[in-house]
């Protein structure tokens, strides 16, 4: 991993902001991988994992107009947080 400094120009002017990379073989927690952040949020955003208990697969996707397999995750992360 590491950092790339990048110029970001507006009509208020500019400033430098840092963005980190992450490359394959690199050793990041889950939490701190951009990828797994988005996804994360998605799933809340989309269906929150309260509200898909005791359902399957096919009603979130349903109900939510979620692919199948991310109301698997979904459900995945409502039973590891829920203990269903």
């Amino acid at each position: 991993a590491d950092l790339e400094n990048t110029k970001i120009e507006s009509n208020t002017g500019s400033e430098m902001v840092r963005f980190h990379r992450i490359y394959p073989g690199d050793n990041v927690k889950p939490y701190e991988d951009s990828e797994w952040q988005a996804d994360s949020f998605a799933g809340e955003f989309l269906c929150p994992a309260q509200s898909i208990k005791g359902m399957d697969a096919q009603d979130v996707a349903a109900k939510y107009g979620i692919s199948i397999k991310a109301a698997n995750a979904q459900l995945k992360k409502s039973r590891r947080c829920f203990q269903q």
